[in-house]
This record gives structure tokens, sequence and C-alpha cells, in this order.
């Protein structure tokens, strides 16, 4: 076969606007071919038309088509719900954001003369682009419990580790066939060697590309593999194609009565979580049910009080001042549509919420009946009688966190 005839199957870790892009192929047996990191559209151009072969499929990372002039695509709302539980949530993409009015996707679908049309699985006189998202298909296609934190936003320490996490579970993918690679051995050995964030970041994009070249195989070679979000009719509003969410098994019965205590505290946590997934900062402190003042930031923040006040200050005695207390409003009033706002109180309340559960851990079903005391000697209850009005307290919040959601961008359910 002439390099002309090799099918060529592509992936493209987009950046949205301007900045880093990943760039990676595989060939017809889903071996690597090639990959790279690039930054202009030129580049992108020159790296596609040097390959030895012919593309087929192409999986982008980044938005593709973007129709709505405002709030969430159907199928960022469909990905975020799926994938909820995993602590996936979508970006929000519409026209009213930097570069969506004309996606750059679509642009370098439209130069290479792509489909962009899910509605077949590419040939090499009809190739297809398509929309795909890492961070499902890696909970899917590597049975992960939740996603991995190697993302800039997580420390060095966290992202090393994930980093390293990732590179194994590519190399465990036997149709790439990284072993021998000299590209991978290079992209790997800089996973290493890694010593700041910034080496990080330099690789980041690449590894991206190499798992979207991968889908991009998937799509075309096990078609079973992967689904369009929300369905395939609707792909002109915009789709995402990723594989169908694990079925997570239930968890067994409690065999004691804290742990049954802690199971119910538990998923409320994580329905708060998932309430507040795949939101931009504007989103999370809107007040989307108004007269009310409540925000789902506002609600992390004040959640993050409640866990401070009750397992630190109550329960183990511990002197105050209560978190959030200098906004009179018991965390709700303090909301800024920033992404330090929400950096910092996604933190606290994570903080708040590692710190009890530490607590939890050294305590039995003995000691749920023991008394303490707290509001400077005026009050008294138990441990147990504290634990329930937390499920309570969460319960009641994330009923409003639903309704608060639903009016951002009609997600419901839990």
């Amino acid at each position: 076969m002439s390099a002309s005839e090799q099918k060529l199957f592509v992936g493209i870790d987009l950046a949205w606007v301007n900045g880093r892009t990943g760039l990676a192929a595989v060939d017809a047996a889903g071996a690597l071919v090639a990959s790279a990191t690039v930054s202009t559209d030129d580049e992108i151009a020159a790296w596609v038309e040097a390959l030895p072969g012919t593309v087929v499929v192409a999986a982008v990372d980044a938005p593709l088509l973007v129709p709505n002039e405002t709030g969430q695509r159907a199928a960022e709302t469909a990905i975020s719900r799926a994938y909820g539980t995993f602590k996936i949530g979508a970006h929000t993409a519409n026209q009213g954001r930097p570069g969506m009015a004309e996606p750059r996707a679509k642009v370098l679908a439209d130069r290479f003369g792509w489909s962009v049309a899910p509605t077949h699985r590419g040939s090499a006189g009809w190739p297809v682009c398509i929309e795909v998202y890492p961070h499902p298909a890696m909970v899917a296609l590597f049975a992960l419990p939740e996603r991995l934190t190697y993302k800039s936003k997580f420390p060095y320490d966290v992202r090393r580790a994930a980093f390293a996490e990732l590179v194994g579970h590519l190399e465990g993918i036997a149709e790439l066939a990284l072993a021998g690679h000299a590209g991978w051995a290079a992209l790997a050995g800089a996973v290493r060697d890694a010593g700041t964030q910034g080496d990080l970041n330099a690789v980041e994009d690449e590894l991206d590309g190499v798992l979207c070249a991968h889908l991009a195989w998937l799509w075309h070679e096990r078609p079973g593999t992967l689904q369009v979000y929300p369905s395939l009719p609707e792909w002109e509003d915009g789709y995402i194609v990723a594989p169908a969410p694990p079925v997570r098994p239930l968890p067994a019965p409690p065999s004691d009565e804290l742990a049954n205590y802690r199971d119910y505290l538990g998923e409320y946590r994580k329905t708060l979580a998932r309430k507040c997934a795949g939101l931009a900062p504007a989103d999370l402190a809107r007040r989307s049910v108004p007269p009310s003042r409540l925000s789902l930031l506002g609600m992390v923040r004040h959640m993050a009080r409640v866990e401070h006040f009750w397992f630190q200050m109550a329960l183990q005695g511990r002197p105050g001042p209560r978190l959030h207390d200098d906004d009179g409003d018991a965390g709700f009033a303090q909301v800024e549509a920033t992404q330090a706002a929400v950096d910092e109180a996604d933190a606290a309340w994570r903080e708040q919420v590692a710190l009890a559960d530490a607590w939890l851990d050294l305590q039995t079903d003995a000691t749920l009946g023991e008394v303490v005391t707290f509001r400077d000697g005026t009050e008294t209850a138990s441990v147990r009688d504290i634990l329930v009005h937390m499920i309570e307290e969460y319960a009641r919040h994330c009923g409003h966190a639903d309704l608060l959601r639903e009016c951002i961008d009609g997600t419901t359910g839990e």
C-alpha cells in the first residue's frame, strides 16, 4: 500500500481560541504514527498535510457546532448528566463566548474538506470530523472511579501522579502499539522527568491528542464503543461523541449505624458537587430563582460553613470564628462571578469535608450517643443528632440546588 493509500485517524486537542494544540495520528491498525504540539492553524495544516496517508476520521476536543447564542448546548448538558457522578462536567459553549461565533474546530474542518456530520463513519473519499471529550472517554475506557486530576487547576504533585497514571493507561491500549515508538518514548520521558507545572503543561495537549486519535479510530473501526450525545438526530444543534458511562454497582448495604449515616451524607455531598459541575463562574454565582438570593456558589460557601461549625466547633470544641462569617448571610451573600472565587469556595468546602471525614474515621457506633456542648455551653446534642442534622441540611439544600441548576441550563435529576 502506498503512503497516499494508508488510512489515518487524527486526534486534535484543540485550543478553543489560541494556544497549544496537541496532535496525533494512528494508522488503520490503531498504531501511533506521529504526534506533535503546535499552536497556529497553519501549523496544524502543515502537520496534517505531511502525514503519510489520507485522513479518514478526525476527532477534535473542542466545540465543533455551536448554533446556540446563549446558555449551554444540549450535548454539554447530556454529557454532564451522564458523567456527573464521575466528577465530569462539560464546559459551556455558546456564541457569546470568545471564538465561538465561528468555532475554530469548524473552520479547520472546512479548510480540510472534512464533513462534520456524525451520520457516517468516514472514508478516504468522505472524511469526517467529530467532536470528542477525553475525560468521559478515559473514565469509560480505563474503568476509572472518577476523572483523572491532570489538568492545570490541580497542584503539581496531584497532577504528576495523574499524568503517570494516564501514560500507563495509554500504554495499556494494545492497538496504539506505543512500546518502541520513539516519539512516544520521548513524550512519556517528558512526563517522568517533569519537575514543574510548566513541564506538565507542555505535554498535556499532546497526550490528549493521542487519546483523541484513538477515539477517531474507534469511531471508524468499533462504532459500538461510542455514542452521540445528546442523540444522533439532534447532531446539528451540536454534539459530543463519547462512550456510554460505566454502570456503577450499587453499594453494599452498611453493616452498622454510623456507616449508614456516612453513606447518606456522602451521597448528598456528591449531589451538590454534581449540581455545580460544568458551569462557568457567572452561572455558579447567578441567583437564578428570584427573588431568592440563593446561588450555587453561595450554596457551596454555606455548606463549607455548616461543615466547619458542626464538625470542627460543635463536635470537636474548636474555637471560632465561624467560616465565611464576614457576609452576614451565612455564606450566601459574598459571591463573585470569577474563577478565583469559585476555586476558593470549592477548595474551602472540600477541605472541610476532608476534615470532617477524618474525624468520622475515628468514630464508631458506640460514640454516636456521646453528647457535646456548644455555643458557649448553651446547647447540647448527641453525635447521632448532629449527623442526622447534617444529612437533613444537605438534603434540603440539594433540593434548592436542583431548582437553581434547572433554571440555569435545564439540567435536572440526581
